[in-house]
């Protein structure tokens, strides 16, 4: 982020003005700090799964 990109500053205060999110970004870094990772494939298929349950109603599936 740049001082000459409004775009991102406002990006980055919405993020930051949200304590669930701030909460959930500080629980990621401890998760790596541990060594706690998701491979691609293991990502991609619980995407897959949750795009074809009914939490994503307007997610196309193909």
């Amino acid at each position: 982020m740049t001082a000459c990109d409004p775009e991102s500053l406002a990006e980055t205060l919405a993020i930051l003005s949200d304590a669930t999110t701030v909460r959930r970004l500080a629980e990621s870094e401890e998760e790596l700090a541990r060594g706690e990772i998701v491979t691609d494939e293991e990502l991609a298929t619980a995407i897959a799964a949750r795009q074809s349950s009914s939490l994503w109603p307007c997610v196309a599936t193909h």
